[in-house]
Parts: structure tokens; C-alpha cells; sequence
């Protein structure tokens, strides 16, 4: 107790420390002595603990107070009005040092504001931390949704919800509209009541019941005016069976979907235990409640369990690995963990780039301070006190971190305004708000840059010699200290300098490597769009296939087009179609589940026009689309190796497929497709015949001589002449698929360069004002040497050893640092390793160029001294 007494005394002022320390241990000691160790001394303790407090508080305020002169508000005020004079004689001090800490305060906030909004901030639902995505990793079915409602103690309620397109014909032209199947106690899991009119009722999901939907605010208010009358009627929106359906209610303006944004409309999902669809459709995310009490970590238990047992019930449903992945996690964490990864590389960016700004605003005022010594020594000399002299320093730091904080604060808004208008896929679903959170937020950024930009400079010119400025000298001690830490930060600004550059030459050659990544198809001259087969003129299975079948030929008689085909999906558009498939001659042991595929269904002439290279057999033409032959469907290379490893050719093989069909026979093999993009996983896929699955809204895959954007009027025409007023939607090239591909990997990669380029500016002016200071200081000892005879090269090596020394201790921590960051970033490199020899080797390169031609400007300056005018000036 005596030991951390005496600890508690260093925190005294040094004044009154060395008056009565020893006075006040001795008392302490005593008091302690009266008391037997136990109770009474613990509390002796503590009271000692709270005098020594209330000692220190009042010491330091009167210290303070007596060091102020006018008291401590007054003292700041002078102070204050002291520095905005100082700071108008130097303006492009201060212009630079508010444009380096806006520029760190508002790359900052910005990050802060991702940070909070995706990982912090709840979802926009009533208790919405009740709310947990349901094994998150698995689609399902009706089945299955209705058999966790009964299964899961821990939960409520469980719903699904999936997607699906249908096209609306009332109230003006027809346009096509992302609805969202969802089950019909979906709205009281969300817990988002209707605002006119009523949600779903379990009857709505009754097989025969009347079809009918909801509303989101945006459709109503956009297609229908904002018309009260509208919830009651029957409107035509044809798909899922249904060619009307009854509007029973809309949505409130702030429900943020499930599925993000852009649903328009809601209808409910049939559930019917007799339909074949029941079991086999797996199309749905499960959402699930917490019931009161339950936790999360139970709810994952309870998930787990009832996999398992649906999974002895119902052999070859779920796969032992499939079930050991069952879980159930918050909907927020579920939510963001794709972006999690990004988030925190873009934190991380925001924050070097801090880092850096606050070392070369010290390193700035360092300078500055240092250049005033004379200004503050003689203050000190005069009576000035070294927490006055300090406090000098800090409230100019301060006056500068309030301007940054104001332009910050508007860097933070403008960045979120570009982001919302060329990267709004960077953003949350719900949102991303400019609130007062954020002004906290950049206020305490500044409030901290100030403090650790402030505290070496405010210590340097406390510690000033008074002596030194009455006799005319400039404290060569305290010279060579402010160069020191002049040195230290700026070789600090270049290490971090050098894991910026570094991180940006890892992600750039990552994303060099992904393009190169062979997607599996052409990618020139071709475009896809989106149509859906209008349900009043083409009601049925057999008058779908037709519509596809007419509006191929109209396509294909367009002068320019090579290829033309109709497919459920596109790659890298979004979305999967799985399958179980049974390969003819596959044996399996028991209980093993059936192999799963993707599956795309495809007209004559999609993979043509995908430009897919066929490796084995042929790709079935169009007169092979007739119900006397065999079904002829198309495989790729992973699906042949996996169900037929030891054949030398899949080609003739059969196996039972999805759907309506039954035995489906290889035609051919056409080379992996990777759907997903390049990082993906290729996986078994299957290219079905459409016309055994007929779906109504497919993609068009059209394949030209030309640049296809030349032809998209004509494309459209050419579908308008088959049905007119059939929306022609989601039309972009094969090209521009694959850059959106790419896009999660540019923006890391454009963050990077934003940071390693803002860094590498700010190292490269932090060495640059380290020399031009070192020869403002030198510049008589220059002049001497040149007067007695030193050439211009002798005086160029001799200033360019501070860089020297500056560059080579940067460079050594920076490749360190590198090191580091490129650990961190491996899970997001693609075929560049993290010890990456050229990133690592250029970033030095840059750096060391870059640093040395900044310390040249100041040094050749230097060396270009004319000795007569600095002895003149002496």
C-alpha cells in the first residue's frame, strides 16, 4: 500500500511534490500503522486514496490558476485570440495543416459511419436483435419452414421468404416487378404491421385461395398515385399461376424487405402437403424470433438438433456435413458478414490515413514551434510558466482541429454523396444517415488528432531553456530534440507510408490475377436482357415455350445477330437453382444423399451464344426439340467428373433429373462455368432443355457481329413484335457482368490507392519539411562551410544524411508493417501471395524515390547557399 502511495505522488505538481512528498508518506505510513491488516486498513487505504485525489485535482487547478494570470477561462480566451493573429501571419501553415486533419477527420468519419451502420447499429425492426437467420447457409423448402415452426423451442415463429418476378399490367405500361414469395406469418416475425389496409392471413396460403398481394409504399405512391382506393382491388399482375391478384394492403414507407431493396410487391406462398413442390423446392431464407428468454446460442442449439432429427426422418435430405453446419445467427451479423471483411480493410485504410495525417500535423507545428523557440523562451524568460508556454501550443492546435473538425465533417458528407451515387452497392440496405452521430463522432476524432498532435510539440516548448534566450543562444539541446522527434515522425509517416503502397500493389496484382481468372465464355459482343412471357397471351406450359420459341426467331432474324438463346439464369447475375440429381450407375451408401448440381434451363442456342467451349458430343440442336426423342440435356466438365469419374466419356450417360422429367441423357459437355464469379467454386451444373420446365420470365443471350449495344433498339423491336409492351428489362453485356464481378476486388482496391496515394503525399511532405528545417537552422553554418571552400556536391551529401537516416529507418519498420498488412489481407488475395516480392519491391521503390526527390528540393537549395548574403544577414 505504501509503494502505490508513493506511486500516486509522482501525479502531484513537481513544485508541491518536492515540498511536502515526503511529509505526506510519512503521514500515510503512520495512519496505515494504527490498523491491522483486514477491513479497517483496506478502508484507511481507500480514504488515503481519496485525499491523495482530492490533493492532486486542487494543486493542479491551483497551479493552473496562478500560471493564467486572468484565470484559467480568461487565460484560454487570451490565448486563443493570441494564436488566430499568430495563425493570420501564417497562412499556408494553417491552410495545410486544417486540409491534412480535414482529410484524415473525414476519411475517418466516413469509415466510422460504415462501421456503425453495418455492424453496430440494429436493423430497422422492432426488437430486432430477437430476429435470427435460420441456418443461413441452406435454401428451403415449404416443408421445412413448417415443420421448424413446431420444432424449434427457442423461436416464436419461423417464416421464409424468397424471390420471384412477376409483370404488371394495370395502370399503365406493362413493367416488371421483384415480388417476394414469403409465407404468410412473415410481417408478424418482422413485426412491421401494414399501413392501410391488412397483412397476410393464414388462409392466403391456402391451396384455391383467392390470389392476392401487398403493396410497398414506393409501387403505390409511383403506379398508382397514391390512391387509398387501390387496397381492395383487383389488379392484373400475372406469374406464379396467377393472372389478378387482390391488393389486401401496403406496406409502410420506412419497411426496409428482407431481401433489400427493391421488392415492390408481396404475395404470399401456397402451402399445399400434397404438391410435389412441398418437399422439393428449395427457394426460401428462413427468419425466426426468439421467444422470450431464449438466447441466441440456444437457438443455434436448437437448430442443430432438429436438423439432425429431420435429417434420420427424411433420408437424403441433408448430408451429415450440411447438418453439422446448421445454426441459427443474428439477422444484423448474417446481414453483414460479406462485407465484414471490406469493412475492416476500409477501417483500417481510414485510419492509417488518421495516423499519418495526425503524425504530420505534429511534425508541422513541431517545426513551427521550433522555428518560434526564441518568441517562447523569451515568454518563459518574462514569467510565462512551462504549463502557460505548453498551453500556448495546445490551444492553437485546438483552433486548428476545430476548423479540421468543420471540414472534415463536410468531407465525411461529400464522400458519402459519391458513394451513394457511383457505388450505392457499398451501402446498407437501410441506409446510410448524415445524423448527429456523426458530428460526435468527428468532433471526437479531432478532439484526439488535436491531443496527439499537440502533446510532443507542447512538451517540446515547455521544456525550453529561459537562459538560452537571455544570452542570445538557441538551445542547442532542445534543437537537436525537436529534430529527433522531427525525424521519428517523419520516418513513422513513411513506414506506414510503405504498408499503404504496399497493400495497394497486393490488392491491384490480386485484381490483375482475377481478371485474368477464365470465366468459361466469351465475353465480347454479347448482350443479355430479362422478358417474361405476358400470362393473358400466354397462359399456359406449351404457350410459354412457344413465346420463347417465336421470340428466338425474331431475334435471330435481326441483321447483325450471330446467336441467339433464352436461359433461366445468366452468370454473375445473381441467384442459384439447385438440384439433387441421380447419376445412372452411381452407387451410394446408405443414407448418403444425392449429388447436387445447378441447373439452368435453356432454349437452342443459349450456349452458343454464351460462347461456351463444347469438350465432348455436340450441343442438341433445334430439331432435336421434339417430344419423340430422348431428353438430350448438357453437362459441365465438374458434373461429368463427379458422376462418371472413371468413363473416359459422359457423353450417352443418363440420370434422373429435377422437375417433371425423368431420364435425362448427356448430349454433350461444355467446358466449367464459374457462375459465381472468380472466386467461386465450380460446381456440377446441368443445362436442361427448357421446354421440359417451362418458365415464364427468362434472359435472352444474344451474340452479335458488332458492339451489341448498337442493337439493343432493334432487340427490342424484335420481342415487341412478338408480344407488345413486354418489358425488356436488366439488358447490360456479358462484359459489364463480369466487371460487376470484379467489383467487391476494384473497390478494395481503389480504397488502398486512395490511402497508400494520400499517405505516400503526406510521408513525402513530412521528409520534405524535416530537411527544409534542418537548412533553415543550418543556414549560417552553410554559408561558413561554403566561404571556406566547400563545393556544392559536399554540401548536397551533407543535407541529404538526414533523409538518408529518415528514409532507411522508415523503409526498414515500413517492410515490417507491410508484412503485417499483407497477413491480414490474405483472405482476400487471389493468386498473389502475401509476401508478394514485386508489391513489396515497388512499394520501396516508390517510396525511396518519392522520399528523396522531396528532401532533394530543400537540400540543392541548401547547396546553392551564397555565402556572403547569410554572413551579411548575421
Amino acid at each position: 500500500m505504501r509503494s502505490l502511495y508513493r506511486l500516486g505522488l509522482l501525479l502531484l505538481p513537481p513544485g508541491f511534490r518536492r515540498l511536502y512528498a515526503r511529509e505526506l508518506l510519512e503521514e500515510a505510513g503512520h495512519e496505515l500503522s494504527e490498523h491491522r491488516p483486514g477491513l479497517r486498513r483496506t478502508a484507511c487505504a481507500v480514504w488515503l486514496a481519496a485525499d491523495l485525489l482530492r490533493t492532486i485535482v486542487r494543486e493542479w487547478w491551483d497551479v493552473i490558476r496562478s500560471e493564467s494570470g486572468n484565470g484559467l477561462v480568461g487565460g484560454v480566451l487570451v490565448d486563443a485570440r493570441w494564436a488566430l493573429r499568430s495563425l493570420r501571419r501564417s497562412p499556408a501553415f494553417m491552410f495545410t495543416v486544417t486540409g491534412t486533419l480535414a482529410l484524415g477527420i473525414g476519411a475517418s468519419t466516413t469509415a466510422l459511419g460504415l462501421f456503425d451502420a453495418y455492424l453496430l447499429r440494429s436493423l430497422p425492426y422492432p426488437d430486432s436483435e430477437r430476429l435470427m437467420a435460420m441456418w443461413p447457409e441452406q435454401n428451403w423448402s415449404r416443408s421445412m419452414v413448417e415443420m421448424a415452426r413446431d420444432g424449434l423451442p427457442a423461436l416464436d415463429d419461423v417464416a421464409g421468404v424468397g424471390g420471384a418476378t412477376l409483370v404488371l399490367q394495370d395502370g399503365g405500361e406493362p413493367v416488371e416487378l421483384f415480388a417476394a414469395h414469403a409465407t404468410v406469418n412473415l410481417l408478424d416475425v418482422v413485426g412491421v404491421p401494414p399501413r392501410r389496409g391488412r397483412g397476410f392471413v393464414v388462409g392466403d396460403g391456402a391451396p384455391g385461395a383467392e390470389p392476392v398481394a401487398l403493396l410497398s409504399h414506393t409501387l403505390w405512391v409511383e403506379r398508382f398515385g397514391g390512391d387509398r382506393g387501390v387496397v381492395g382491388r383487383s389488379i392484373e399482375l400475372g406469374g406464379d399461376g396467377h393472372l389478378r391478384r387482390t391488393v389486401v394492403g401496403i406496406l409502410p414507407e420506412d419497411y426496409l424487405p428482407l431481401q433489400g431493396r427493391g421488392v415492390d410487391v408481396w404475395v404470399p406462398v401456397v402451402i399445399d402437403p400434397a404438391a410435389e413442390e412441398y418437399d422439393n423446392s428449395y427457394f426460401m431464407a428462413a427468419i425466426g424470433r426468439l421467444a422470450p428468454g431464449a438466447t441466441p446460442a440456444r437457438a443455434a442449439t436448437d437448430t442443430r438438433s432438429w436438423a439432425d432429427r429431420v435429417r434420420e426422418s427424411q433420408p437424403g435430405w441433408f448430408s451429415a456435413a450440411e447438418v453439422a453446419r446448421a445454426t441459427a445467427v443474428p439477422l444484423a451479423a448474417e446481414r453483414t458478414a460479406s462485407r465484414r471483411t471490406a469493412l475492416l480493410i476500409a477501417m483500417s485504410a481510414a485510419l492509417l490515413v488518421l495516423i499519418v495525417a495526425c503524425a504530420n500535423v505534429a511534425n508541422l507545428i513541431v517545426a513551427r514551434t521550433t522555428a518560434r523557440e526564441r518568441e517562447l523562451s523569451v515568454r518563459a524568460a518574462l514569467g510565462a510558466g512551462r504549463t502557460r508556454t505548453a498551453r500556448l501550443v495546445i490551444v492553437e492546435v485546438c483552433l486548428l482541429a476545430a476548423v479540421g473538425c468543420v471540414l472534415g465533417t463536410l468531407v465525411a458528407y461529400g464522400f458519402v454523396r459519391i458513394l451513394e451515387a457511383r457505388m450505392p452497392a457499398a451501402l446498407p440496405s437501410w441506409g446510410l444517415s448524415f445524423d448527429l452521430r456523426w458530428i460526435v463522432g468527428a468532433v471526437g476524432l479531432a478532439s484526439a488528432s488535436a491531443m496527439v498532435a499537440g502533446a510532443a510539440p507542447a512538451v517540446q516548448a515547455a521544456r525550453r531553456d529561459p537562459a538560452a534566450a537571455m544570452s542570445g543562444g538557441r538551445g542547442a539541446s532542445d534543437r537537436r530534440g525537436a529534430s529527433r522527434l522531427q525525424e521519428l515522425l517523419s520516418a513513422g509517416q513513411l513506414a506506414l507510408a510503405t504498408a499503404g503502397i504496399a497493400a495497394m500493389g497486393l490488392l491491384g496484382r490480386s485484381l490483375v490475377e482475377l481478371g485474368k481468372v477464365d470465366p468459361g465464355f466469351d465475353r465480347t459482343n454479347a448482350v443479355t436482357f430479362r422478358v417474361t412471357a405476358p400470362p393473358a397471351a400466354y397462359p399456359g406450359d406449351d404457350d410459354v415455350v412457344r413465346f420463347f420459341r417465336e421470340a428466338r426467331a425474331a431475334l435471330a432474324a435481326v441483321p447483325g445477330v450471330e446467336h441467339v438463346g433464352f436461359g433461366s439464369r445468366v452468370p454473375l447475375g445473381g441467384g442459384d437453382s439447385r438440384t439433387t440429381v441421380a447419376p445412372e450407375g452411381m452407387e451410394r451408401a446408405d443414407g448418403e444423399p444425392a449429388p447436387e448440381a445447378w441447373h439452368r434451363l435453356v432454349t437452342p442456342g443459349y450456349l452458343e451464344a454464351l460462347g461456351t467451349r463444347i469438350l465432348d458430343g455436340r450441343i442438341p440442336i433445334a430439331s432435336d426439340d421434339r417430344d419423340d426423342l430422348p431428353k438430350l440435356v448438357v453437362i459441365n466438365e465438374a458434373a461429368a467428373r463427379l458422376f462418371w469419374p472413371d468413363e473416359p466419356s459422359a457423353v450417352g450417360k443418363r440420370f434422373y433429373g429435377p422437375g417433371r422429367v425423368e431420364w435425362l441423357t448427356v448430349a454433350g459437355v461444355v467446358e466449367n462455368v464459374r457462375e459465381r464469379g472468380p472466386r467461386s467454386a465450380v460446381l456440377p451444373g446441368l443445362y436442361i432443355p427448357h421446354r421440359d420446365w417451362p418458365w415464364r420470365s427468362m434472359y435472352a443471350m444474344v451474340r452479335t457481329r458488332q458492339d451489341p449495344t448498337t442493337l439493343v433498339p432493334a432487340l427490342k423491336e424484335a420481342i415487341w413484335s412478338v408480344a407488345g409492351g413486354v418489358p425488356v428489362t436488366r439488358l447490360q453485356t456479358l462484359g459489364e457482368l463480369v466487371e460487376r464481378g470484379l467489383q467487391p476486388a476494384r473497390l478494395l482496391t481503389v480504397l488502398a490507392a486512395i490511402a497508400g496515394s494520400v499517405t505516400l503525399l503526406l510521408g513525402a511532405l513530412g521528409i520534405y519539411g524535416v530537411v527544409s528545417h534542418t537548412v533553415a537552422r543550418r543556414t549560417r553554418e552553410l554559408g561558413v562551410r561554403a566561404a571556406l571552400g566547400a563545393d556544392r556536391s559536399q554540401l548536397l551529401r551533407g543535407e541529404l544524411e538526414v533523409a538518408t537516416r529518415i528514409v532507411s529507418l522508415g523503409l526498414f519498420v515500413g517492410l515490417l508493417a507491410a508484412w503485417m498488412a499483407g497477413n491480414g489481407l490474405r483472405s482476400v488475395l487471389h493468386g498473389v501471395g502475401a509476401l508478394d516480392p514485386p508489391s513489396f519491391v515497388g512499394a520501396v521503390v516508390l517510396l525511396g524515390t518519392v522520399a528523396y526527390a522531396a528532401a532533394s528540393i530543400p537540400a540543392r537549395r541548401a547547396a546553392r547557399v551564397d555565402p556572403a548574403r547569410v554572413i551579411r544577414e548575421e
